[in-house]
């Protein structure tokens, strides 16, 4: 039980780092888009 309970535990915590790695190259790639996005909504709103 305790055995699966930590390898169960370090899985997650390696899928966390991963998906923060992603979360935040993701974020580099996006935000050139958002900035996009969001100047063409405050045209359209203007």
């Amino acid at each position: 039980m305790y055995r699966n309970m930590g390898i169960k535990l370090n899985e997650e915590k390696q899928t966390g780092k991963y998906a923060m790695k992603a979360s935040r190259a993701m974020e580099y790639i996006t935000s050139p888009l958002q900035y996009s996005i969001i100047r063409q909504y405050t045209v359209i709103m203007l």
